[in-house]
């Protein structure tokens, strides 16, 4: 093997050379001249760029190499679109550590090629180029890498038997095809060519009616694809990124109805995205397998909406069986994710109904059908309100009409299915009649009101309850003899064979017992009756009370007070609820009730006066006073005196023996003692204290108080609002002269009465 014989900078022209054990390229370049054939060759016949090597090559130039390709520099190797790269040998590998650009590069030796790093081929100086990827019968395994078509022509890979493996998926990285097919002639056919990791063709599509508008030279559009296993668990095989569910349209499991292979298509670099019609190959391995129950003739193209994680159905384009392909027109949205699915059968909803009366029960049968599926809901709506989810449901109508009946199934697959029927439901007739409750050992008459409903009334049939012989008829009457619940029955017919029946529990019922409790007590107190009546049969409905003295009432207990005494008879009715009465009658004695009345003397009252009560009261025996303030006496007359001013309301309660009370009251009006005192004389400027100052002396407590002293001139010395602010002989800060002087002093007594005071006083010394 020769290593670094070619210095970085020095440029080598070759025409015809073999390299016997390998090619290590270290920085230097390889200058190819037109038509010059170099040949990497021998046990370990590999190439392996290192640093900044790169290769020109020249029109007509061919590199071939025996083995494997290795770039591990700094440079895509090419740097012309020229030449022809060619392998040959078995299981050829190409990897390195950057991509290689090749030109042109064909596989001509046995074996598989297995990309360990992206490669490009077609030419990747100045853009696309012309170059031709050139398979043999190789399988070239993408091998999670990417593999760039870099050249617009739709003949730009060439092949025999062999083809391109892409199938990995996306928990190991997708193996890529891209195709840099930018804006070429209206029309062109991209055929990737495909196949699965046996070899077995399932050609990639791309047929554009419309090219589209590139952006810089950079059009492309690229396709992974991969087979996942299937197993009987939903969902349960290596998803898409991005993909969240096996669903079908109806949003049901559909894992056993789709192939068993994703296609991830990706367009990039347009301003306008091509318009295409894209057809999937695919194999009877991802068609057939246990747990797939897929019609192939049915299959056709889904595409995945991430916006909403639903795929987009339902299934459409053309498939054709016998080259296991589905040819779709998508226009300009083929980029996404896809896969192939079997259409979803869906259920055919049908039903029958049974009955058309009002009140019947209308049975309503399941008729629907499914092909390969099976139902498993139901949905009914019987149009009157109410729902069922069961197979085979009744329901009952009030009143008839027409009513619109909805069924909607769905199958296990989640598809559903909707039935409407519109049905009448004939109006039934309705059994109407009326009686009273009654009292035991009577007739009861009956009568019917019922009405048609639709049609014409024809059979009205009464059920008496007591096992006697049924009776037709609109009027008839019945005797029961004994205390019972018998129930009457009213069946009725119309002229449609629709029926009604009222049923009516008849209460036969024994007779109330009246009862009533009440004590003799005073004129004008008030008495409470009460009743201890019992209904016998039903309730009571109805008391009826005369108390004997004109008053009645309807209360089941009240309470009464007689204005006059005496003895009256009362009578208290019952009525129970079947028009069953019964009567109670009681005397009462009513006692007289004492008149109270009083006076008193004096009339005019001061504190600690003696009162004397005089008792006016009539019937009476016992006697209670109260004198309002806090003291009271038993005695028929009495005397009274109060320490204090004010108003003082009296009160007499005359009794009778029987207790028979009456009370009397009176406000007197106590005046305060007139306890005002002024000095004649007084001598100020003496001994302190002692008749030393003039004014108001008194125990009692007054208000507006105000005291003015005059000389004998008229002149004021002395003026005071405050009844403790004396008179001290002074005017001026000077003693006044001895002799007489005149006051004048008003204020309002406790009990606010205007007081005057006025006369002399003598100053002495």
């Amino acid at each position: 093997m020769l290593r670094n014989i070619f210095p970085a900078l020095l440029a080598l022209v070759f025409s015809n050379c073999v390299w016997g054990q390998g090619l290590i390229h270290a920085g230097g370049s390889i200058v190819m001249t037109d038509g010059a054939f170099v040949i990497v060759d021998g046990t370990t016949g590999n190439y392996a760029a290192t640093s900044d090597a790169y290769i020109s090559m020249m029109t007509n130039s061919r590199l071939r190499i025996n083995g494997n390709w290795s770039n591990k520099g700094n440079t895509v190797v090419f740097t012309s679109n020229l030449g022809k790269v060619e392998f040959y040998g078995n299981n050829i590998s190409v990897g390195g550590s950057k991509i290689t650009h090749f030109p042109d590069v064909a596989f001509q030796g046995t074996g598989g090629v297995t990309l360990k790093q992206n490669m490009l081929v077609g030419g990747g100086f100045n853009g696309g180029g012309t170059g031709l990827l050139r398979l043999n019968s190789n399988i070239l395994n993408v091998n999670t890498y990417s593999l760039i078509i870099n050249n617009r022509n739709p003949n730009a890979i060439t092949y025999t038997s062999g083809g391109i493996l892409t199938e990995t998926s996306p928990g190991f990285g997708y193996s890529r095809l891209q195709w840099n097919i930018r804006d070429g002639s209206t029309g062109p056919i991209f055929i990737y060519p495909l196949v699965n990791a046996v070899g077995t063709r399932l050609n990639f599509t791309l047929t554009c009616s419309s090219i589209g508008v590139q952006i810089k030279d950079s059009g492309y559009v690229a396709i992974s694809t991969y087979h996942t296993s299937d197993v009987a668990v939903p969902n349960n095989r290596p998803m898409p990124t991005g993909v969240q569910n096996t669903d079908n349209e109806c949003d049901g499991e559909n894992s056993g109805r789709m192939v068993d292979r994703f296609w991830m298509i990706e367009d990039n670099g347009y301003a306008k995205q091509p318009d295409a019609t894209i057809k999937f190959g695919y194999t009877d391995a991802d068609l057939i397998t246990a747990n797939n129950t897929i019609t192939e003739a049915n299959l056709g193209a889904i595409k995945y909406n991430t916006g909403v994680n639903k795929w987009l159905y339902p299934v459409n384009g053309t498939v054709s069986t016998p080259l296991n392909e589905v040819t779709h027109h998508t226009g300009i949205g083929f980029s996404g994710i896809w896969t192939l699915s079997d259409t979803t059968p869906y259920p055919k909803a049908a039903f029958s109904v049974k009955g058309n009366c009002e009140y019947d029960s209308i049975l309503f049968t399941d008729n629907s059908g499914v092909t390969t599926d099976k139902i498993v809901q139901w949905q009914w709506n019987f149009g009157n309100g109410k729902l069922s989810g069961l197979q085979n449901p009744f329901t009952t109508y009030t009143p008839g009409g027409l009513f619109n009946v909805r069924l909607v199934i769905r199958s296990q697959s989640g598809c559903p299915d909707t039935a409407i029927k519109r049905i009448q439901i004939l109006a039934a007739p309705r059994a109407v009649f009326t009686v009273a409750d009654t009292c035991e050992n009577s007739f009861i008459k009956f009568e019917s009101f019922s009405w048609p409903g639709s049609g014409l009334l024809k059979s009205e049939t009464w059920s008496y309850g007591d096992n006697s012989p049924t009776e037709t008829g609109k009027k008839v009457s019945h005797y029961y003899g004994a205390v019972g619940v018998p129930d009457v029955f009213l069946v009725v017919y119309n002229s449609n064979g629709c029926k009604d029946t009222m049923r009516r529990p008849l209460f036969i019922a024994p007779m109330p017992n009246a009862s009533m409790s009440f004590t003799d007590n005073c004129q004008g107190s008030p008495i409470s009756f009460s009743n201890g009546s019992t209904p016998g049969g039903g309730t009571i409905v109805k008391y009826l009370w005369n108390f004997g003295n004109g008053r009645m009432s309807y209360n089941q207990n009240d309470i009464v007070a007689f204005p006059d005494y005496g003895t009256f008879n009362v009578s208290m009715a019952v009525f129970n609820s079947f028009g069953c009465s019964d009567t109670a009658i009681k005397p009462i004695t009513i006692y007289p009730r004492a008149v109270a009345n009083f006076d008193y003397s004096p009339t005019e009252l001061h504190a600690a006066d003696p009162v004397n009560y005089n008792n006016l009261s009539i019937n009476d025996d016992n006697w209670t006073w109260e004198f309002g303030d806090g003291y009271f006496d038993n005695n028929k007359f009495t005397t009274h005196s109060y320490d204090n001013y004010g108003k003082y309301k009296v009160t007499l309660i005359s009794s009778t023996i029987h207790g028979c009370a009456d009370t009397f009251s009176k406000d007197i009006y106590v005046k305060s003692s007139p306890l005002y005192w002024f000095p004649t004389a007084f001598t100020p400027g003496t001994t302190k204290d002692v008749n030393d100052k003039f004014g108001l002396n008194t125990t009692n407590i007054i208000t507006k108080y105000n005291l003015m002293i005059y000389n004998r001139w008229g002149q004021i010395l002395f003026t005071s609002t405050d009844p403790a602010d004396h008179w001290d002989g002074y005017y001026d800060n000077e003693l006044v002269p001895i002799g007489n002087y005149v006051y004048h002093a008003t204020f309002l007594s406790p009990e606010g009465q205007l007081q005057v005071y006025k006369g002399d006083v003598m100053v002495l010394r």
